[in-house]
């Protein structure tokens, strides 16, 4: 915790799962974006990252969690609904 501190990372947001982050966070996230698109960018949110990612702690997430949450919606099909 200290050494997270150290680098900058909030020690209470660090504890924080990805699904509790991003909903706390969502009106950051969604600035800049043009209204017609916020729909389904949440969409894919609830859909596909919470299920899959939103369970970790922000510190767990890393590149090989994010490509096997990638790869298995592939597998499943769900990257290919529109």
């Amino acid at each position: 915790m200290k050494g997270d501190a150290a680098g900058g990372v909030d020690p209470e947001a660090a504890n924080h799962t990805l699904a509790t982050y991003g909903t706390a966070n969502m009106r950051l996230v969604l600035r800049g974006l043009e209204a017609k698109t916020t729909d389904p960018y949440l969409a894919g949110w609830r859909q596909r990252v919470v299920p899959s990612l939103g369970h970790l702690a922000i510190r767990m997430i890393t590149y090989g969690a994010v490509d096997r949450a990638v790869f298995g919606s592939i597998g499943d099909g769900r990257a290919a609904r529109r």
